[in-house]
């Protein structure tokens, strides 16, 4: 150590107590996670403080950890031996750097390579780089980062400029050579993609003709079509028609494939019906978060919230109630009368989860029984909640499926 400090050493704070304010502590990591309040600390409590007292400090975080090592290698104290050292620096590139998470790229690891660990580590590194500096890579080099960081990695003292120099250029000519080597695995896999996709596309039209030519009109495939599953599968027509026939129970197919087209244009119509200031989907959806909360789940008019007024409230319960008196709004009565009240059909609570619960999905209601006892088949995709079971069995035993 010499007496003399360095300029550098004149801007740190010597009585530094509270260190570490800017990491996120386990409320704000779990509200980045959910978005929700945490505690007593409200959304917009905690925006603020992840945003003021986290972020802003990064350019903090990142001094403190210039200082710190500066500090450990100018003090005389050896406080780590070189095995240590070694031993630090192979946890340091073990840490989890979510450079996926982040950007979501597909960014392979080289699983042959001795240096691995580090090859994840650098990408880690460069993404919250990137990150930061909202770096747009179509238009930007960032040349003066990545040469930076080389000359950190390779500087020597300027009597040994030529062993540097050296240095640099064999690393140069290595990177050449993983740039050579990268876009070759990239161009591989795109060509690998694309014919994989044809392939699941001309897989997909053979099980549909087939569907269709064994009487079942649909344009969806119930099944699970990827590579792993096609080669389970026979080339042959006729073959794959003899496996279909045998395992799937067409007869069921065909008819959740009619509940689930009736239930997705129900449905919508259910999104778009109004009347002078009411809404049918307000209406439907009140009754749908009753039905799930009371076994008596009757409502009477006058208790339904959602109707601004009774006349038109009743007139689209009163729509929805009936089929004959409104053939156009749904297929199925919605809504029936109970006990002086009103609540959802079965087939009303079918069409109220797909739409109020699960963002208006309706195809896995064809996974129903969609396999005779007993039979296996590849990409079968029919293992359903008891709930969902039950809705679809419920709906269909009410309505009479073959009127559509």
């Amino acid at each position: 150590m010499s007496d003399d400090p360095e300029p550098w050493m004149e801007s740190i704070d010597p009585d530094r107590s509270t260190p570490g304010q800017y990491v996120l502590n386990g409320k704000d990591r779990k509200y980045c996670v959910d978005g929700e309040s945490q505690g007593s600390l409200k959304k917009s409590e905690l925006r603020s403080r992840i945003k003021n007292d986290r972020l802003q400090e990064l350019p903090q975080r990142f001094q403190d950890l210039f200082d710190d090592l500066a500090l450990v290698e100018y003090s005389d104290d050896e406080f780590l031996s070189d095995a240590e050292k070694e031993n630090i620096w192979l946890e340091v590139l073990d840490v989890e750097t979510h450079a996926s998470t982040i950007r979501g790229y597909d960014i392979p690891h080289p699983t042959t390579n001795p240096d691995e660990d580090k090859y994840r580590f650098g990408v880690g590194l460069g993404t919250i780089l990137r990150e930061m500096n909202s770096i747009d890579t179509l238009s930007s080099t960032e040349t003066d980062l990545v040469w930076g960081f080389i000359i950190g990695l390779c500087a020597h003292p300027s009597e040994a400029h030529r062993q540097e120099a050296e240095k640099v250029e064999n690393l140069v000519s290595n990177l050449n050579e993983e740039i050579k080597s990268r876009f070759r695995v990239i161009q591989t896999e795109t060509a690998v993609r694309s014919e994989l996709k044809e392939s699941a596309n001309n897989a997909r039209e053979k099980l549909l003709e087939i569907l269709n030519e064994e009487g079942v009109d649909t344009d969806h495939v119930p099944l699970d079509v990827f590579p792993s599953i096609m080669s389970q599968l026979p080339d042959d027509k006729e073959d794959l028609r003899e496996k279909i026939v045998d395992a799937i129970n067409l007869n069921k197919l065909n008819k959740t494939h009619k509940l689930s087209n009736a239930v997705k244009s129900d449905g919508q119509n259910i999104l778009e019906d109004h009347f002078r200031g009411d809404e049918a989907q307000a209406i439907i959806n009140e009754l749908w978060l009753v039905s799930k909360t009371s076994d008596n789940d009757a409502v009477q008019p006058q208790n339904i919230n959602s109707m601004s007024s009774r006349n038109t409230g009743m007139k689209l319960i009163n729509q929805y109630k009936s089929t004959e008196m409104h053939d156009d709004s749904v297929h199925f009565p919605v809504i029936e009368e109970a006990n002086t009240g009103y609540r959802l059909t079965s087939y009303g609570k079918l069409v109220s989860y797909c739409f109020f619960e699960n963002n208006g999905d309706c195809n896995w209601i064809e996974q129903f029984h969609l396999f005779h006892t007993g039979k296996q088949f590849p990409g079968r995709v029919d293992d359903l909640s008891d709930q969902k079971e039950s809705m679809v069995e419920k709906a269909l035993a009410e309505i009479d499926i073959t009127e559509i």
